[in-house]
């Protein structure tokens, strides 16, 4: 089968390697046939070498790819038949495989008819936004109610995108994001109020005490200084989402100002008895409310090398990077 893996940083080769057998199924197994796959913003500094593999990783073929749409090809499990298409997690972050194994609790079935979704079948390019969207669900659920209140998202990528689209469909007053890529084109369409061009030190060191924000959603990762940086946009008695990966064990944070000014946090990953259940909600989601232009570069899995240079150059303009079988 083919299969396209990491090659030294930001190089991705092809090679071809023995399919998983259906005979080595374990219970709750599934075996998939990729369809489409999303670049996440996870992926891009273990494809540049700039982050280190962590303990879901298994670098090999596949990797790093972790968004999937796929066909179920044999099922060990009691909630799926082969033939079902679904979207989720590929095991192991090595997803741009043309069969994968992974759990059925990591992927949901894409129904063939979702209520409000015209046309009725979900396209793939489309069901692929399910994974992130749901992470971001999981993710705002943690924190406080947002009606009514103020926001502010660091990072402008796909996924600080979907945060602001799901926290100005929540009820947030306003929602300002923060990226040093113009985001102001597609701005209105994600529920921001105001696009802010600029790093996020810059904006926090400019802000006035009355424009802290309630709510403060760090969607960067893969480095210290945007936390730090929320901790000090956050308005006395605020929250702070820590949502962007992190690569290392420790961060510094400047705690005195957390502490004086009463500010709560959450963070995390989504538990993986929840991606069933946030899966089919943003399925739900997508299908009542679809998301404008957020697959903007569909490439084929023979163009991988260049799918991910272009994940890994932000630009204005450019938001989900995908490949398709």
């Amino acid at each position: 089968m083919w299969a396209y893996q990491l090659d030294g940083p930001g190089r991705i080769r092809d090679v071809d390697v023995d399919p998983p057998r259906p005979a080595d199924l374990r219970p709750g197994d599934l075996l998939l046939r990729f369809l489409v796959g999303g670049i996440c913003g996870s992926d891009v500094p273990k494809f540049t070498g700039a982050a280190p593999a962590d303990g879901h990783d298994q670098p090999g073929p596949g990797y790093p790819l972790h968004e999937i749409v796929a066909e179920v090809v044999a099922s060990a499990s009691a909630r799926f038949r082969a033939g079902d298409r679904v979207v989720g997690v590929a095991r192991g972050v090595q997803g741009l495989r043309e069969y994968s194994v992974t759990s059925d609790f990591l992927v949901c079935a894409v129904p063939d008819q979702l209520p409000g979704q015209l046309p009725d079948r979900l396209p793939d390019l489309q069901a692929i936004a399910a994974q992130p969207l749901a992470t971001v669900l999981s993710a705002v659920d943690r924190a406080p109610d947002v009606a009514g209140r103020t926001v502010a998202v660091l990072g402008l990528g796909p996924i600080g995108l979907l945060f602001a689209h799901v926290l100005k469909a929540r009820g947030a007053r306003s929602v300002v994001g923060v990226d040093p890529v113009d985001r102001t084109e597609v701005a209105a369409d994600y529920g921001l109020d105001e696009s802010v061009a600029s790093t996020a030190s810059a904006w926090v060191g400019g802000l006035a005490d009355d424009d802290r924000v309630d709510l403060c959603v760090e969607a960067v990762g893969h480095q210290t200084a945007t936390l730090a940086d929320a901790v000090r946009a956050a308005a006395p008695g605020g929250h702070v989402l820590a949502f962007g990966v992190v690569d290392t064990e420790d961060h510094v944070v400047p705690f005195r100002t957390f502490f004086r000014k009463n500010l709560s946090m959450t963070a995390g990953t989504t538990p993986h008895d929840h991606w069933v259940p946030y899966l089919g909600r943003a399925l739900e989601l997508l299908a009542a409310r679809p998301l404008p232009a957020y697959v903007t570069h569909a490439l084929p899995v023979t163009e991988a090398q260049k799918a991910y240079d272009l994940a890994a150059t932000p630009a204005p303009g450019r938001l989900k990077v995908a490949m398709t079988a």
